[in-house]
């Protein structure tokens, strides 16, 4: 076995690039890979270069481009694609993709995922698709995609997949959701199409998610995979009436005759261990289990145990912490026998060991695995990493080798992550940039208290060659006109290594209370002409605190949105306010409410009765 270590360093005018090695082996095949990482400003360059010794003996070259231009963002090369349908399915695509806020353009070749390394695109000819999001409604916004997808070789009798869809959400409030999607696909089968909804409700003591979706004879997901047509129901429910006690409900039904009712129950007490119990009905099966596990200090151990008249599975597993070293150990009996037992603690000097014997048996088969991975960190970033795994099947056994090195440069002191955002009006206080939101500029951004920036026309700001870690980011509300304002003026944000975080500032007009303290001579809660204002007069909203003045007029000024409790702190002796209820003040954006009047009135002396015999 030959091993070549390499480290291609490229450094002018500043810039940057980290590189690392891997090698990988399993019986007679193995695996080589140097990747090579270029970034400057909004600008990424990917290099792989991979080399695969086997009976094919293939050799892959990959050139990667992610590049930032303003609201858009360049991809050349492979990215994961997300597509969200009825039947959501990931295209690993290696081609050209354009993205941005209001659509999405690819066009390349979907990646064969049932070979090994190195990547193929064999089976597909080419995959082309547009996503265009927009927004008709407040916080309903529209996705439409039209894509199609050509392949070589058929796939369940599918070449050629032409199909459109459209995917909507609706938000109301922060725990109530719904999202529809509504597709259609044409290939050698005909014309189908399948439809999706979904309905969420999340509170703290009780929720539920409803999942429908119902797809014609002739429907094709994208990935040209077989499905089962139908109509499918699922309802799922919990309840929490206590920090200790929890309930859930599972309902499912097919037009394939496959019905489920689950129940379940979960008790965890304070230093108790935790139970759940749950029975399961479909068809002719019931099926229950029984949960548990209990934490004290370092020590855990997990148990279930599941019944059913065609079954019976059990397991048992315990970690413990000694120190710096932890132990785990397992035992699982289902379909499939499972013993597991690991170990892991770290040597000085960085370095950590960890490892790992496993056994799995079912019927006419038994599988033993042992190993160790021992990682190591020198001069502060270069990283050693060597897995050694002994794999055994009935009577034949392999062995699996990976060696992985690993240097960054200056990324400490540099730093190579990047943070940029926006400063807008949200009109319609979304908190989303889009249509009718006005960009503001000249407006001062702040990172780590130290570092400024301002926005540009677009109400773009963006910070270059930012540490890895984490940050602030704030406004200088100086900048900023007084009429306006946000409750989230300063943010925290984690960047890692060649990252590009974004954080957004969505700002709005300030909201005003007014009002007069006054005494309520006749008591019927209202302020009438001939009576006067109490001056002096202490009021707190949300903490925040005034004084009336000599005509008891209040004032509390630039207010975000949101809900407010005005309460009376200071009153004149002897007296009391007319309500005794915590006032709560709803104040929407750039509302000012006036006129907002609190009376007070004299307290009553408690009448003491004497008898005389």
């Amino acid at each position: 076995m030959n091993l070549i270590v390499i480290f291609f360093i490229l450094t002018a005018n500043n810039r940057v690039n980290t590189s690392f090695y891997t090698y990988h082996q399993i019986g007679g095949q193995s695996v080589s890979d140097l990747y090579v990482n270029y970034v400057l400003n909004r600008y990424d360059l990917r290099l792989a270069l991979e080399k695969r010794q086997d009976q094919s003996g293939l050799k892959s070259v990959s050139l990667g481009i992610d590049s930032v231009l303003g609201d858009f963002r360049l991809v050349l090369g492979e990215k994961a694609y997300h597509v969200r349908s009825p039947v959501t399915t990931n295209l690993n695509l290696w081609g050209l993709s354009l993205i941005s806020r209001g659509a999405d353009i690819f066009l390349g070749r979907t990646r064969d995922n049932t070979t090994a390394l190195p990547p193929t695109f064999d089976r597909n000819r080419y995959t082309v698709g547009v996503r265009l999001h927009r927004q008709p409604l407040p916080r309903i916004p529209l996705d439409f995609y039209l894509m199609r997808r050509s392949d070589r070789i058929a796939q369940n009798g599918i070449i050629s997949n032409n199909s459109a869809g459209v995917n909507s959400e609706v938000k109301l409030g922060d725990k109530l959701t719904f999202d529809s999607r509504l597709w259609a696909s044409h290939t050698e089968r005909g014309i189908g199409s399948s439809y999706a909804f979904n309905g969420r409700y999340t509170a703290e003591k009780y929720g539920g998610h409803c999942h429908f979706t119902t797809m014609s004879g002739n429907y094709v997901p994208l990935s040209n995979l077989k499905m089962y047509r139908g109509t499918w129901l699922r309802l799922n429910t919990y309840e929490r009436p206590t920090s200790w006690l929890g309930f859930s409900q599972d309902i499912g039904y097919n037009t394939a005759g496959d019905r489920r009712i689950a129940l379940n129950t979960r008790l965890s007490p304070a230093r108790l261990p935790a139970l759940t119990y749950g029975v399961s009905f479909s068809r002719a099966r019931v099926s229950q289990i029984i949960d548990g596990e209990y934490y004290y200090k370092d020590f855990g151990v997990s148990a279930n145990y599941e019944w059913s008249s065609d079954r019976r599975a059990y397991g048992i597993r315990l970690l413990q912490h000694i120190v710096n070293c932890q132990l785990w150990s397992g035992f699982q009996r289902r379909d499939t026998d499972v013993w597991q037992f690991g170990i892991m603690f770290p040597f000085p000097n960085r370095v950590r060991f960890k490892g790992f014997f496993n056994v799995v048996t079912r019927t006419q088969y038994r599988s033993h695995a042992a190993g160790f991975e021992i990682s190591s960190r020198f001069l502060k970033d270069l990283n050693l990493n060597f897995t050694y795994e002994y794999i055994r099947h009935n009577t034949a056994s392999d062995q699996y080798l990976s060696f992985n090195i690993s240097k960054t440069f200056d990324f400490d002191r540099i730093g190579l992550s990047f943070i940029s955002g926006r400063v807008f009006m949200d009109v319609n206080n979304n908190g989303l940039y889009d249509y009718g939101d006005e960009p503001l500029p000249d407006i001062d951004v702040i990172i780590d208290s130290k570092t400024e920036t301002k926005t540009d026309r677009n109400g773009i700001y963006s910070f270059h060659f930012v540490k890895s870690g984490q940050h602030s980011v704030n406004l200088n509300l100086g900048s900023m006109p007084a009429e306006i304002g946000t409750a989230q003026r300063t943010q925290i944000i984690d960047t890692r290594l060649l990252s590009q975080a974004r954080v957004n500032f969505p700002l709005e007009m300030l909201g005003s209370i007014s009002g007069r303290v006054y005494f309520d001579g006749n008591n019927n809660g209202q302020m009438d002409s001939n009576e006067e204002g109490i001056p002096n007069a202490v009021l707190a909203l949300n903490g925040y605190m005034t004084t009336t003045d000599k005509n008891g007029a209040f004032r509390f000024a630039n207010l975000v949105s949101g809900t407010y409790v005005l309460e009376p702190k200071v009153l004149p002796p002897e007296t009391m306010a007319t309500r005794q209820e915590v006032l709560y003040v709803f104040v929407k954006p750039g509302a000012e409410i006036e006129d907002y009047a609190l009376g007070i009135v004299k307290k009553e002396r408690p009448v003491n009765k004497k008898v005389f015999d």
